[in-house]
């Protein structure tokens, strides 16, 4: 760790959690909450420990390396779920054809895979054959379109080809960065009833919420959504304090009538927790490991891009940074990434 003083990223992490439990001192919520959430907030300090561990370039790969083989394991047994054959350790069913997790969090872990797989693929090719990695940069594609059916996963797909497009486009026809992912959408919509169930489904659940229907994904996350701005508007600058959520919903007249203790927004989550001044830190965590990625050599950069953008995507539908599992998962990828750094001259 000899780069950490003076890293953006590492003090952009100190900087967000140390706000945040700051924030302890104007949180009305009981000490045990407050902890709770502080702990999931502070999950970003598992980067720390990641590069730690990994510390060189070898282990970083060694390390993506397994996660790779992980993530292409778990698209097997998708597909064999799809197939009709029964896993006996899943808990969903064959119809979802999703063996760990459930459709949000396994799509876009399956396309972080594929992220690895594409922009480290010599690696890859020299280590398991060219056909191999190509059919499972396949496999994977259509297994999160067709298969997991996840509507985030589709947009961090859909985001990641934007991404290559735009790095691969001259200047002047950037725009197609765009609107080639949005019509490859409006096609999928057309020749797949499933993905277009699947989209369908977003506006009917969204019109019910009209009439107060909170009992689909997008009714609850609107009115989430909805209370979590009403509180901002009230506290815009420093937030509730740590672990005040459940209470500031419930205070909002949120529909739900069990607890819930996220708004499925990474974002309006920190801002209801530590205002506009955690928002922007958190931002700063972003913005930070854009700027290292210019230091990185060609694979890990466009890698750790891809991530950063993929993470930041899923976060204004979910809170990946917050949950157990999904967040160590995307912190695992981002350091092993950081590891990779170009040789000074």
């Amino acid at each position: 760790l000899r780069n950490l003083k003076s890293s953006k990223v590492y003090l952009s992490i100190l900087a967000a959690v140390g706000w945040m439990l700051f924030s302890m001192v104007w949180s009305e919520a009981s000490l045990a909450v407050q902890w709770k959430y502080f702990y999931g907030h502070s999950r970003l300090l598992w980067l720390f420990v990641f590069v730690y561990l990994l510390q060189t370039p070898a282990r970083a790969i060694t390390a993506l390396k397994w996660l790779v083989l992980g993530q292409s394991l778990v698209v097997v047994l998708s597909w064999l779920m799809w197939l009709g054959v029964p896993i006996p350790w899943t808990k969903t069913s064959l119809e979802k054809a999703v063996p760990f997790t459930s459709t949000l969090e396994q799509p876009v872990m399956s396309t972080l895979a594929l992220v690895l797989l594409w922009n480290f693929r010599d690696h890859w090719q020299n280590l398991w054959g060219k056909p191999l990695v190509r059919g499972l940069m396949l496999l994977i594609a259509i297994n999160v379109v067709f298969v997991m059916t996840g509507r985030t996963g589709y947009l961090v797909l859909f985001t990641f080809f934007g991404i290559e497009l735009l790095r691969r486009l001259p200047l002047r026809h950037a725009w197609l960065a765009v609107v080639l992912p949005v019509l490859l959408a409006v096609t999928l919509y057309e020749v797949s009833p499933r993905f277009a169930q699947r989209v369908t489904e977003i506006k009917t659940n969204a019109l019910a919420y009209q009439g107060h229907d909170v009992m689909t994904s997008e009714g609850q996350r609107i009115d989430m959504w909805y209370r979590s701005v009403l509180a901002i508007q009230k506290r815009p600058l420093l937030g509730y304090g740590v672990g005040s959520y459940p209470e500031v919903y419930r205070a909002e007249g949120g529909l739900i009538q069990d607890v819930v203790s996220a708004p499925e927004q990474q974002y309006l989550l920190w801002w209801v927790d530590s205002g506009l001044v955690g928002v922007v830190l958190l931002l700063s965590f972003f913005y930070a490991l854009l700027d290292a990625s210019r230091k990185l050599t060609v694979s890990a950069s466009n890698a750790l891009i891809n991530t950063t953008a993929i993470t930041f995507v899923m976060g204004l539908m979910n809170c990946p940074l917050f949950g157990v599992g999904t967040g160590e998962f995307f912190l695992l990828i981002m350091a092993a990434l950081l590891l990779f750094r170009k040789p000074q001259s």
